[in-house]
């Protein structure tokens, strides 16, 4: 294990999905919803960050950017910086670093 993540505590644990089913599930729900401003903060966190544990290579800031089969998700990362810039979510939980870094610890582990 890389000693760095030994003791490391995430911010947000719950809003991290445990497989990549788990993800796939959290993602489809939310996509589910028609207009992204309807949906209640915890369950637009889980699938939220269930697309950065699916796709630990994306990156909020660039979605103007991502390839097109991200182009669905766009609406939902500018609802992301819509809830932070109004204090419905923090940076932590707009910018779900947490849920890269475990999908890409996890598949290390797994491969070790």
């Amino acid at each position: 294990m890389i000693a760095e993540y030994q003791n490391y505590t995430p911010e947000n644990p719950a809003f991290i999905p445990s497989s990549h089913a788990e993800a796939q599930t959290r993602l489809g729900r939310l996509l589910e919803i028609a207009d992204p401003s309807t949906a209640s903060d915890e369950p637009f966190l889980e699938g939220w960050w269930a697309l950065f544990w699916l796709h630990p290579g994306l990156h909020p800031d660039d979605f103007e950017v991502w390839p097109d089969e991200f182009s669905p998700c766009a609406p939902w990362a500018e609802e992301a910086f819509r809830r932070y810039s109004a204090g419905r979510i923090t940076d932590s939980q707009c910018y779900p670093s947490d849920a890269a870094h475990r999908r890409i610890w996890l598949e290390r582990r797994l491969s070790a």
